[in-house]
């Protein structure tokens, strides 16, 4: 782990945490423990569930407030930081073995708290399905999950507030929300015609350049660095000047 071997001189140098306050036997565990974590520098999925554990452990060890104390005399580690290692830690232990095979974009967006469990479990089981999620479509999947769980509370808000409404405001007020909905409607039908678009215009490349297609890639991501954009060629070829 990448962030506890940068701290590892540091966490040793400003090392304040008072062990002979604990029982013999936790202290002696916590510093094993300690140690392990340590052990783990390699920026890998499974060390990162291997230190969750080790906090798991840790944790359930100490009292109230003691945790925070430890961690960051140990490893300088904040308390974020550790949650994030014992969310994934937690997400991996029925899961183990597909969840060690994720990229970590995908481990830590999976066990986020904020994800919601319904997208979470139906992308872990189309990975139990041998299907390749990338990083990018899981990222997609989450945002549009937490867009929907957010669409769902205000729609209910919006039903408890529309319930203490006048009937004539109530009428106003649901004129104002299918004008909006049929924005949001057709910004949506926008949005899939740009996907199928961009669909046919891969296929379309494919088909036309055959063998030339690594070097349209290749000049693309020239006029990308130069800032020179896309539609800048789709205006010079309409206009016929080169």
């Amino acid at each position: 782990m990448s962030t506890v071997k940068a701290a590892v001189m540091a966490a040793k140098a400003s090392n304040t945490f008072d062990y002979s306050v604990l029982p013999e036997a936790i202290s002696t565990d916590l510093r094993a423990g300690a140690d392990r974590i340590r052990s783990l520098v390699k920026p890998s999925v499974g060390d990162i569930i291997a230190i969750g554990q080790e906090l798991q452990i840790a944790k359930g060890k100490l009292e109230h407030g003691r945790f925070g104390e430890w961690i960051v005399a140990e490893f300088c580690m904040s308390a974020r930081s550790a949650e994030n290692y014992m969310r994934a830690a937690a997400l991996a232990a029925d899961k183990n073995e597909i969840v060690s095979d994720l990229p970590l974009t995908t481990l830590y967006l999976l066990a986020a708290p904020s994800t919601p469990n319904q997208v979470r479990d139906k992308i872990i089981a189309r990975f139990q399905g041998g299907e390749v999620i990338p990083v990018e479509a899981v990222k997609r999947m989450v945002c549009e999950a937490k867009e929907a769980a957010r669409e769902a509370q205000e729609e209910e808000k919006e039903k408890r507030h529309q319930a203490s409404l006048h009937p004539s405001s109530r009428r106003r007020r649901q004129r104002r929300l299918e004008r909006a909905e049929e924005q949001r409607r057709q910004r949506e039908e926008a949005r899939e015609q740009a996907e199928s678009a961009a669909n046919e215009m891969v296929q379309l490349l494919e088909e036309r350049l055959g063998a030339d297609l690594p070097r349209f890639l290749e000049l693309h991501l020239i006029m990308q660095t130069g800032h020179v954009w896309l539609d800048t060629v789709v205006t010079r070829l309409r206009s016929g000047k080169p």
